[in-house]
């Protein structure tokens, strides 16, 4: 319910083994990304005309069958390269020609792929829509959306395919500089498909636009892999790294461009380590232990003698001790024991009555 650090735990139920049983995470939440609108207004995208260049409060940009001028591609261009995210949809506005001009530029622009032409059909059906759908309901579900015509792209090497058409790429994605972009083969305004319903196309985009803002931290490591993050600079360039046995370490920061880079590299021990900051909220990593700490099963000659060595123990089998002799002593006990029956016998019949004898 809220952006930031969180740390979650799963348990097995009814445990055995605390420690075995139970697994911890660190994972970040992150906020929903502010997306921008390139282009004319449309009603069905909720496309609105925005200035061009100013993506300060933007995490993605969306251009949905628009031709931008250069003044407007080359601000696009700074913003993903910068790390934002663009989805392209080209649509009726833009050529094949322009495309290949404007936004590939022969591998060196912003779209991931060359376009070849535009490919007409009476009724294709998208496919591995599903590969990267989030659970959202039926207002994301391109593969019942026939389509009556596309771009056909070609694809060059160093893109990622993951939706196709007729086995046409559908939908491509590729990084630019330190940003990512995705493009859509067919605009997102039901131009080209049967039966459109426009929240097809705007929950098309919320599930497209979080995979182009960048990814969360791993902050789950095995032992001995850092811990490594950028972190905003603050007036007091470092941190304090708290470790599972209590320890605390502090770190100094290393700027790069303006911002902090953080690398922790004694992760010896399994455990939470959390990191504070003055500037910024703590964030909590975790050190996964060794799957074979767990490992009950019996230990073979060599292996015992491989912990031995390892952890410089000295194993000696204790001198044998001389044997007991526990027959003789057996003997004696019974002997004794008779001797005792014998004289308490003697004693009853010396100091009893006669009579209470008999």
């Amino acid at each position: 319910d809220r952006a930031g650090s969180a740390v979650f735990t799963a348990t097995l139920s009814p445990t055995g083994m605390p420690d075995d049983d139970t697994v911890r995470q660190s994972m970040d939440v992150l906020p929903p990304p502010r997306i921008q609108f390139i282009g004319p207004s449309n009603a069905t995208t909720g496309a609105t005309t925005r200035p061009s260049g100013l993506f300060a409060d933007t995490d993605v940009a969306v251009l949905t069958d628009a031709a931008p001028d250069l003044a407007t591609l080359s601000a696009i261009e700074q913003f993903v390269a910068g790390g934002g995210g663009l989805l392209i949809a080209p649509g009726k506005s833009l050529t094949t020609a322009a495309w290949n001009q404007r936004f590939w530029k022969s591998g060196f622009g912003l779209a991931p792929v060359a376009a070849a032409d535009v490919a007409i059909e009476k009724t294709a059906w998208p496919a591995d829509v599903a590969s990267f759908a989030l659970p959202a309901g039926d207002a994301i579900d391109w593969t019942n959306r026939p389509v009556t015509r596309y771009w056909r792209f070609v694809p060059g090497g160093g893109e990622s395919v993951i939706a196709r058409i007729n086995n046409d790429p559908l939908v491509i994605e590729r990084r630019f500089g330190r940003g990512r972009v995705t493009t859509v083969a067919v605009p997102l305004d039901g131009q080209w498909t049967v039966g459109g319903n426009p929240a097809t196309y705007r929950g098309l985009i919320d599930v497209l636009a979080p995979r182009l803002v960048d990814r969360p931290i791993i902050r789950n490591v095995d032992v001995g892999v850092p811990l490594e993050s950028v972190l905003r600079l603050g007036r007091d360039r470092s941190v304090t790294v708290t470790r599972p046995d209590g320890r605390a370490d502090r770190i100094s920061l290393t700027v790069v461009g303006g911002q902090g880079v953080f690398r922790y590299t004694r992760t010896d021990l399994p455990g939470r380590y959390t990191v504070r900051g003055a500037d910024q909220p703590a964030d909590d990593w975790f050190v996964r232990p060794d799957p074979a700490e767990s490992n009950l099963s019996l230990l073979d000659d060599t292996q015992l003698a491989a912990l031995l060595h390892n952890t410089s123990v000295d194993f000696r089998a204790s001198p044998a001790a001389p044997p007991r002799h526990e027959s003789s002593r057996s003997i004696g006990l019974i002997a004794a024991l008779g001797v005792l029956l014998a004289v308490e016998m003697l004693i009853t019949n010396v100091y009893l009555p006669r009579r209470e004898r008999a």
